[in-house]
């Protein structure tokens, strides 16, 4: 069964103040029955005070690399070049006009 937690990366790219969810759409998957987890971001062009009642938890940045392997890691920019296996199924969303995710990465 696929799981229906999703672990928001924060973006640590210079300048780089999007995010590939939005209070707004965190609200809605939450109310669809997803977990959302949110990383902090001191840089995200949305403070984390604004997930804060959408239901979403917020997470310390970083986190997705030590979060169990069933969640669903997400972020915009391509993962940083790191040693460690990825155990996560890895979704990337480069190109938001057209929503392109990345395949499995496992």
């Amino acid at each position: 069964m696929p799981s229906n937690i999703l672990h928001v990366r924060a973006e640590t790219k210079p300048l780089e103040h999007r995010t590939a969810i939005t209070p707004t759409i965190a609200k809605k998957l939450v109310d669809a029955g997803y977990t959302v987890n949110v990383e902090k971001s001191p840089l995200s062009i949305f403070p984390d005070s604004e997930y804060e009642g959408t239901g979403a938890s917020l997470v310390p940045t970083g986190s997705w690399v030590d979060a169990p392997s069933d969640h669903i890691v997400i972020g915009l920019k391509e993962l940083p070049e790191e040693t460690f296996p990825l155990k996560h199924t890895v979704r990337s969303i480069n190109n938001p006009r057209h929503m392109i995710l990345k395949t499995d990465l496992r």
